[in-house]
């Protein structure tokens, strides 16, 4: 058997014992939690929390799928619980969904963006090229995520603009060199007990992320069916 067929027979496998499982959720509800469980990857429940409406795209124009947005969403309430009078960071805005959702939670938020999409691309490390993710309305963005304290420009020139410790940090960047800076500057300035959650650690599409993470190997590490990773810094 080629390693392509022994790929493709185990997600066949995995696929038919999903549906098994998906079976006996359906017929024993009593017997199983409201949280389901996680299988192979696959996130089987009858409750899905994250499947709210509105929805967060509708609430705040976001790139991200629901469930990204959640966990999130999560994760920086219980911060903002434990450091009310913390800041919080983002590490690559876009349309500023999540900037706005921080911003929601009444902290002071620290936006580092070019806005004016990806800017360090290398083909040895990411399917990404420069440019992309450009934001058509740049000034939109701005206007969208006012009250949001912006720092317009490349990483890493931009880091030394800031001296604060976050309680909360989210990297969605894309890209090997931009990902491995502005971690590494994350977890120099996250408060013991905080959290970073890096987008597109399992997308195909950024492999240049898992990397960089993985090289740098900081906190107590959880990855997520979702495709985060979620880094919190030993208290």
């Amino acid at each position: 058997m080629t390693i392509q067929e022994k790929i493709d027979k185990r997600i066949e496998d995995v696929g038919g014992s999903k549906k098994i499982i998906e079976g006996l959720i359906d017929h024993y509800p009593s017997e199983t939690t409201n949280y389901g469980c996680i299988f192979e990857g696959f996130i089987l429940a009858r409750y899905k929390p994250w499947d709210i409406t509105p929805t967060y795209k509708e609430m705040y124009r976001t790139a991200l799928s629901n469930d990204r947005m959640y966990i999130i969403d999560q994760y920086s309430s219980n911060m903002y619980k434990q450091f009310p009078d913390a800041p919080m960071a983002e590490f690559g805005v876009y349309t500023g969904g999540v900037t706005c959702m921080l911003l929601d939670k009444g902290i002071k938020v620290f936006a580092f963006d070019t806005f004016c999409g990806i800017k360090q691309a290398n083909a040895r490390h990411d399917a990404h090229e420069n440019g992309e993710y450009a934001v058509g309305d740049v000034q939109g963005t701005l206007d969208y995520i006012q009250g949001a304290v912006i720092i317009e420009g490349e990483i890493p020139f931009t880091l030394s603009q800031v001296d604060e410790k976050f309680s909360f940090c989210h990297i969605d960047l894309d890209v090997y060199r931009a990902t491995h800076q502005a971690l590494w500057y994350a977890y120099q300035n996250i408060l013991p007990g905080g959290v970073i959650i890096c987008d597109d650690y399992g997308m195909e599409t950024c492999k240049g992320v898992k990397q960089a993470i993985d090289e740098i190997m900081v906190g107590n590490k959880v990855y997520l069916p979702t495709g985060q990773m979620v880094i919190q810094k030993p208290c």
